[in-house]
This record gives structure tokens, C-alpha cells and sequence, in this order.
């Protein structure tokens, strides 16, 4: 039962739930929220249609994650497909449930853009070369518009950590194609890396995380921020990315790739540190 357990939290991808609902809670103090019942309701929705999502995505990928990830529940069979799909029924029913508890304007940006986007992107969107990469980073970054819509009805206050979030993001979902570039080519996945080819995807990976590195400074140079951002940017940020640039120069394999990955993950956690100390 206990191992059921730990590969349901596995194939929900409890890991970047948790990372999700840190944004949330970044969000939250950044906004000066003191309604706690909201918060949490908006927690719930977050959880159950991330979780959504993840299981749709495993169910879906099932066959090309026998090759780039056997060791995940479903293509190891710790989850059977019929129990996953009992789990995405169950938790579809949970998000519905968990959206009555939120305003009218943060409902319409959860069944109008974010299930649908959810929904598309496993279906069709993914398939497409970069694409696939700006609306998981979009969805990504709409935590904290979402949250600021659930909290007050606005949506501008977050705007600016959300589109830090979103580069991060985006490098990490690219970094992940490169990973994927075996399962990817088999089953005709056209991502960048299968269309372009892994040489190709890397050099153009390494343009992104300087392009990144250069618009991070924006809101310093723009008074968005003080100079305590600048400060955490260079040391949380910067210094991470450009060490990165000097990995990938290094042609690195895929498990040297999947470590990136994993480690802009984090630097999405450093990222909501950096912004809620920078906060006005």
C-alpha cells in the first residue's frame, strides 16, 4: 500500500506540485494576502490540475516513456493504465469540485485556458517544435497570474515574476526535449531535437540561456527592483546559467542533460526566493 502510495505521488509528479505551490505561496505574501481560505482553495485547484495533467501526459506518453523513461510508474507497470485513468477521472472531478470556491474570472481562466491548454498540448501542440515549450512554460508562469486573479481580480501586480518563471521554464522544457531525443525520434515525435537534430539543439539551447541571462536584468536597469535583486540575480541566476553554457559546450550526454534539467528546476525555486526578497 505504502509503495502504491509513493508511486501515485511518482506519477502525479508530486516534486513539481510542491514547486507549484511555493509559487502560490510567494505569490500570496508578495500580494499581502490575509484571506487564508482562498489561498487555500486556490491551492487545491493548483494541485488537482497539475496532477491532472501529469497523468494525462504519462497515459499519452506511455509508449515513448518506455524508451526515455522506463523507470516511471506507468512503463513499469508499479501503475497499472487502468488505475491511471481511474486517478484522471478522479482528479478532473476534484479540480471541478475545487473551482467552486474561486471567483468567476479565475474559473474562466482555468476552463478556458488552462485545462483546454493542458488538454491540447498533450493531444497535438507538443508535437510541434517549440510550441510544446512556450505553452508549458506559459502554464507554468500562470500561477501567479492565477493566484492574483483568484486573490483580487487584477492581474498585474505578478506579471513580472511570472515571465521570470516562464524563461526558466522554458530553457528547462527544452533541456528535457534534448533528453527525450531517442523516444522522441522513434514514435515521431516532431520536437526541436528530433526536427533540427541534438547537435543543432544544443547550440540553440545555449542561445536561450543568454538571451535569458540578458533580459533578467530588465528589472533592475528599469528601477523594477533594487539592488538586492541584482545581487541575488548574479549569484542565484547568472552564475548557475552561464555554468551551464559551459556544460552543454562540453557536448554533454543525456544524463548530463537530464542534471540540467533538474537543475532549472531549482533555479525556478532560487528564482521565487529572489522575488519575494525583492518585493516592494
Amino acid at each position: 500500500m505504502i509503495l502504491k502510495i509513493i508511486n501515485i505521488f511518482k506519477l502525479i509528479r508530486i516534486n513539481n506540485i510542491i514547486i507549484a505551490m511555493f509559487a502560490v505561496l510567494v505569490s500570496s505574501a508578495i500580494l499581502k494576502n490575509q484571506n487564508f481560505s482562498i489561498l487555500i482553495n486556490i491551492l487545491l485547484t493548483i494541485i488537482f490540475t497539475m496532477a491532472f495533467g501529469n497523468v494525462l501526459n504519462d497515459i499519452l506518453d506511455i509508449k515513448i516513456d518506455n524508451i526515455a523513461h522506463p523507470e516511471r510508474p506507468l512503463p513499469s507497470r508499479k501503475i497499472t493504465l487502468v488505475e491511471a485513468k481511474g486517478i484522471l477521472a478522479c482528479l478532473f472531478l476534484l479540480v471541478i469540485l475545487s473551482s467552486f470556491y474561486i471567483n468567476n474570472l479565475a474559473n474562466q481562466v482555468l476552463y478556458f485556458f488552462i485545462l483546454p491548454a493542458l488538454y491540447l498540448y498533450n493531444i497535438f501542440l507538443k508535437k510541434i517544435p517549440i510550441i510544446g515549450n512556450i505553452i508549458v512554460a506559459s502554464l507554468i508562469a500562470t500561477l501567479f497570474l492565477f493566484t492574483e486573479i483568484a486573490l483580487f481580480n487584477s492581474y498585474h501586480i505578478l506579471i513580472v515574476p511570472a515571465l521570470l518563471i516562464f524563461g526558466l521554464s522554458f530553457i528547462r522544457e527544452f533541456l528535457k526535449d534534448i533528453c527525450d531525443y531517442e523516444g522522441d525520434k522513434q514514435y515521431r515525435t516532431t520536437t526541436f531535437p528530433v526536427y533540427f537534430g541534438k547537435t543543432q539543439s544544443i547550440k540553440i539551447a545555449i542561445i536561450f540561456i543568454g538571451v535569458f541571462a540578458i533580459l533578467c536584468l530588465i528589472p533592475y536597469y528599469t528601477q523594477y527592483y533594487k539592488l538586492n535583486y541584482l545581487l541575488l540575480l548574479i549569484f542565484i541566476i547568472e552564475i548557475p546559467l552561464f555554468l551551464l553554457v559551459l556544460l552543454l559546450l562540453n557536448n554533454p550526454d543525456k544524463k548530463r542533460i537530464q542534471l540540467m534539467a533538474h537543475v532549472t528546476k531549482y533555479m525556478s525555486l532560487g528564482g521565487l526566493l529572489i522575488i519575494l526578497l525583492s518585493h516592494n
